[in-house]
């Protein structure tokens, strides 16, 4: 179940980070407040991704944690945060849900995306505005994408499986930028 205000997609890509970074960028421009959630730590932007200016970083949180037990104590903790996000950006989905390997568990996808969907709610909910839900995961081996069925089914009506780096860009911002989205106040 989808939260009122709150708006998730999903997607599969060779290049997830360097699209993440680019939606970071393109929503901070849109006067958006954005968390980049990652299990890794990032040395630098990505190459072929102009640095933006300071005001534009300025509405980037980069929120590194390690493992799925980080990241929901982290969301769990969202309702003390004086200054929470309208876009939540999250790099390692399948790192996080542990999606490609032998011992995949259904239930660590769900409660990730439960605990993800509960704390951009409460963000919508002191914002006063919707938050959009971002969850990139590197594309799978074809054995594995069935698993991302039921999570599409469930949890993620925009889901982009496959695309290169531009047209998943486009698919993204196009499905944000509709109309029904109120965007900025």
């Amino acid at each position: 179940m989808i939260p009122p205000n709150l708006y998730p997609t999903l997607f599969l890509s060779k290049h997830p980070d360097y699209i993440l970074f680019k939606l970071a960028i393109y929503f901070a421009e849109q006067g958006h407040s954005v968390w980049f959630i990652s299990p890794k730590v990032f040395e630098s932007i990505p190459e072929d991704i102009r640095s933006p200016d300071k005001e534009i970083l300025q509405s980037i949180t980069f929120v590194y944690l390690q493992d799925y037990k980080s990241l929901i104590n982290h969301l769990n903790a969202i309702h003390l945060w004086h200054k929470v996000p309208t876009v939540v950006l999250m790099s390692g989905f399948d790192v996080y849900t542990k999606l490609y390997g032998d011992t995949f568990d259904p239930l660590l996808p769900a409660i990730v995306t439960s605990s993800l969907f509960d704390g951009a709610s409460v963000c919508s909910k002191k914002n006063k505005k919707p938050v959009f839900v971002i969850v990139a995961a590197y594309e799978p081996p074809r054995i594995y994408l069935s698993r991302y069925q039921s999570l599409h089914d469930l949890y993620y009506p925009n889901f982009i499986s496959n695309g290169e780096k531009s047209a998943i860009l486009k698919k993204v911002v196009d499905y944000y930028g509709n109309n029904k989205f109120v965007v900025n106040e």
